[in-house]
């Protein structure tokens, strides 16, 4: 770390030496030499600037000074706060920046040029004229700078988001061990327990195989058709409906509004609310009621799910954490990054979970 700080530290030096010599070279071989001074009638001057032991090397250093702490600025004071947010007042706060680093530096070449017996006032303008066109350079190279530095921000963010594709696919194959033992094992079950008669038994084995072969088979793509996922959804509901022995005691009410027939987004994206809500606010003993509200707009998808809160199940919510949901809030990041809003929040002994997905960005 040490190493590669130091090393960007020459490498900024380098440059700035390289930008003194530059310059200099061309006030001295090219600027200086071939100045021509017309008087008043409009007939040329013997012009001595040029032969004078003049040297813009000073003036060139202290530029570079002002040049240096302005681009700083710019590239690492300003651009962390206000690049990312607001491009607009970046620009606006870059160009005041680079507007008074050219006044000041103005002001000091004029002081460094009345005061030195080395230059005469025609100086002053040539260095005027000079420093103009190195800040126009130095402007346009800032913007390259940016441009680049932020094609590799998102190149980054791109191999990223990879990575944890990656990841997240090779973490489902594991949960996969050889998924299609279980799920023939479900078929002899339901075959075994239609043949006892014991048809509750049979419905719920029928449900749970709906269930996995949709995870198992039907998720492969990385967006799928709304409708299997709202299918998914009331078959996980009528599965969970049978650990509760009266049915009275529980309500799920499901809501849907808009076109589902076309919208597409990625799987398991809704469920982990469903499951939360099971989780945390059904009580066996006490009337319990969960609503699930989708509205599919032309750009947008509007998802909630509202369940009753039972006080003494709070502890028990605040201290599982609900793994489920923090892996969701780590997929919508990287499925829709900057695309999606998620608010969770307690109204009147209900928890509601509000997530919009943003389909056309």
């Amino acid at each position: 770390m040490v190493r590669r700080t130091l090393v960007k530290i020459i490498l900024h030096l380098l440059f700035w030496m390289g930008w003194v010599l530059f310059f200099h070279k061309i006030l001295v071989l090219e600027v200086i030499p071939n100045i021509e001074i017309y008087g008043d009638s409009g007939n040329r001057v013997l012009d001595e600037v040029g032969s004078t032991s003049a040297d813009p090397l000073p003036l060139l250093i202290v530029g570079a000074f002002f040049k240096a702490m302005a681009s700083y600025l710019i590239l690492y004071g300003i651009v962390r706060r206000h690049f990312q947010k607001n491009k607009v007042s970046f620009i606006l706060i870059g160009v005041g920046v680079l507007g008074v680093a050219f006044f000041v530096e103005s002001l000091v070449a004029k002081i460094i040029i009345d005061h030195s017996n080395s230059y005469e006032s025609i100086h002053l303008d040539i260095w005027n004229n000079s420093n103009m066109m190195q800040y126009l350079i130095l402007t346009i190279l800032l913007i390259s700078y940016l441009v680049i530095e932020q094609l590799i921000l998102l190149d980054r963010k791109y191999l990223q988001m990879e990575k944890e594709k990656l990841k997240s696919e090779l973490s489902f194959l594991k949960y996969q061990l050889n998924p299609h033992l279980l799920f023939n094992t479900l078929n002899n079950l339901f075959s075994m327990s239609q043949a006892s008669g014991a048809d509750e038994v049979s419905d719920g084995i029928l449900k749970l195989s709906g269930i996995m072969r949709y995870m198992l088979y039907e998720n492969k793509e990385s967006q799928i058709p709304l409708t299997k996922e709202i299918d998914f959804l009331k078959q996980y509901a009528d599965l969970q409906l049978l650990r509760v022995t009266d049915e009275r005691k529980i309500k799920v009410d499901f809501t849907i509004e808009g076109d589902t027939s076309r919208a597409m987004i990625p799987a398991f994206v809704l469920a982990p609310f469903l499951e939360n809500a099971f989780k945390h606010g059904v009580d066996t003993t006490k009337y319990s009621e969960i609503d699930v509200f989708l509205k599919v707009l032309d750009d947008k998808i509007q998802f909630e799910v509202r369940n009753k809160i039972f006080r003494n199940q709070k502890k028990l919510r605040s201290n599982e954490g609900g793994i489920g949901i923090v892996n969701l809030k780590k997929r919508l990041k990287i499925l829709f990054p900057n695309a999606h809003e998620l608010n969770q929040y307690e109204l009147d002994d209900h928890y509601i979970s509000k997530l919009t997905l943003h389909t056309k960005t």
